[in-house]
């Protein structure tokens, strides 16, 4: 366990999944006992390497076994824990091919859900079978942004494959945060990277927010940036530099609506004072976006990636929204789920903000990856 500061506060995750949690750089104390804990972060970290050197090298040598599902599979995934903007890409790659009239199934971990048993259909396609708490956030946000996709999870992901293909005869599925999921074959392998900060700050977990050491893009199909309206063009030359021989394409996140979470209804959000509330990997991306859709931000209050709000904690922060005189609270998509789990309306109302993919350059790759491969 992670000790707390000395002064009684506590540290923000900057990211937190299977393969634990990622301290901020700029959380962690100083003096010598910010010395002593940066140093058992490093140590960790290094048996952390260690670990996936030895479980990759062990897959290359045959010694572990790739599985290869009975259909076609697209990767999406980070080399950071979180904070790339993995959701708003699942679900444009999902749209694309389902446009191009192919049958498509999500496949996902499930982080924070509840449900029992190996196997949770989050989604058929046609009606939503599991809703939170039992079904993790971000599963439950793309079962209902992706009318006639089934969404499933759990921890097997071929076991999920196999059920997507013999339930639903789905010719091909998209793995959700599949990069590091090395036990199963796929077809193509996106990996996405902010270009704030590609290699996050440069540590792998714990003392960083890296998962991979940071020759893993190597092992990638292609390369998706990621916020590249508020990162510099360094980024895009210095990938392009690393990896000649990869795809590279250029993106960024914009507005896409601001939905009331009570009635769903769209709101029109020029001009409006908000008080923000998110549990994301990256609160900034956040604010930003919420003012490059015309909002005034009153406030933000910030939460650990896939936090689970209660009752009153959804009343506290109405009460910070009307002290710092917002019209309305607004959050993102994936903390909507969880906040409609808390009873009753309030004054003032919450709000959602939707993200679109919007491709800056390298559109023909872009276009060759969400065709069916082959």
């Amino acid at each position: 366990m992670t000790p707390s500061p000395p002064d009684g506060t506590k540290w923000r995750r900057a990211g937190a999944g299977r393969t634990g949690i990622a301290l901020q750089e700029d959380r962690l104390p100083g003096g010598p006992w910010g010395k002593i804990v940066k140093g058992g972060l490093l140590a960790a970290s290094w048996i952390y390497g260690v670990g996936h050197a030895s479980r990759m090298s062990a897959y290359r040598a045959g010694i572990l076994k790739t599985r290869k599902l009975p259909c076609w599979v697209i990767s999406v995934g980070n080399l950071t824990a979180g904070g790339t903007g993995k959701t708003p890409v699942v679900l444009s790659v999902a749209r694309a091919l389902t446009r191009r009239g192919r049958k498509v199934a999500v496949l996902s971990r499930g982080w924070g859900g509840r449900a029992p048993g190996p196997v949770t259909v989050v989604s058929d396609g046609e009606n939503l079978r599991v809703h939170p708490p039992e079904a993790a956030d971000e599963a439950y946000l793309l079962a209902s942004r992706l009318p006639g996709v089934p969404v499933l999870t759990g921890k097997d992901r071929y076991a999920l494959g196999e059920r997507a293909a013999a339930e639903f005869g789905v010719e091909g599925v998209i793995l959700d945060d599949g990069f590091q999921h090395v036990q199963l074959d796929r077809d193509l392998n996106l990996l996405l990277m902010d270009a704030n900060r590609p290699y996050g700050n440069g540590h792998l977990l714990p003392r960083g927010t890296l998962r991979e050491p940071r020759g893993a893009p190597a092992r990638a199909d292609g390369i998706l940036i990621t916020r590249a309206d508020s990162g510099g063009p360094e980024t895009q030359v210095r990938l392009r530099r690393e990896y000649p021989a990869l795809p590279i394409v250029v993106s960024r996140f914009v507005p896409d609506g601001v939905r009331d979470l009570e009635s769903g209804e769209a709101i029109d959000p020029i001009g409006k004072r908000v008080f923000l509330v998110c549990g994301i990997a990256r609160p900034s991306g956040f604010r930003q976006t919420a003012i490059q859709a015309g909002l005034e931000v009153a406030g933000l209050a910030s939460f650990p990636d896939h936090h689970v709000y209660t009752p009153a904690e959804a009343a506290h922060l109405r009460e910070r929204a009307r002290v710092a005189g917002a019209e309305g609270l607004l959050t993102t998509e994936k903390d909507a789920v969880k906040l409609r789990l808390c009873p009753g309306g309030g004054d003032p109302p919450a709000w959602s903000l939707r993200l679109r993919l919007e491709i800056l350059s390298g559109l023909p790759h872009w276009e060759d990856w969400t065709h069916a491969p082959g």
